[in-house]
């Protein structure tokens, strides 16, 4: 059983993972942190939740404990670079859904989110979270998960790329966004 903290919890990523952790039944606390939303009460914000998840405080993201086994990071882009290195430092495990730490550069980091990375030396110690390329995640404390449009552009070519990688010349994706694709 594992104690987890998620931080950005009460924005749109961040209440699926309250949701999902509730009911992991390897998680035995679930500690939730958040910027905007600090000192409001869980069910305040996601009323829906009423009957199936314990209604607590969220704590500011600058009162994240260290005692956790396990921290989601659920931010908006160059806000975990602000807390995660400190936990790394500690040897946590850290999972990113933020856009942080998916890239191997800070120079590209920069270049796609017109944002200086200030934490580069953990680029290259992640590991990329789509399960399709990566059966496990040992030997790395951090793992950067993909966001969902490159998700749903690597899941539908991977299979061709593995069978007829030779003959491809170019690959087109066409995304839209819909909700998620917004944020909160």
């Amino acid at each position: 059983m594992i104690s987890v903290g998620i931080i950005g919890a009460s924005g749109y990523t961040g209440k699926y993972l309250v949701k999902f952790l509730n009911e992991h039944t390897h998680v035995r606390e679930l500690h939730l942190y958040a910027n905007k939303s600090a000192g409001r009460n869980l069910l305040d914000i996601f009323p829906e939740f009423a009957n199936n998840v314990k209604d607590r405080v969220i704590n500011s993201v600058n009162q994240i404990e260290q005692t956790h086994d396990v921290y989601f990071f659920a931010l908006p882009h160059g806000k975990s670079i602000q807390y995660a290195p400190k936990l790394l430092n500690k040897n946590k495990k850290v999972i990113d859904l933020g856009a942080d730490f998916r890239l191997d550069d800070e120079k590209s980091f920069a270049d796609t989110y017109q944002l200086e990375h200030t934490a580069p030396e953990y680029l290259s110690s992640k590991i990329y979270g789509l399960t399709e390329l990566h059966k496990t995640y040992n030997g790395t404390n951090l793992i950067a998960n993909p966001g969902c449009y490159p998700t749903a552009a690597l899941l539908s070519t991977i299979p061709f790329a593995k069978n007829i990688g030779e003959k491809i010349e170019t690959i087109s994706t066409v995304s839209y966004s819909g909700l998620s694709g917004a944020g909160k």
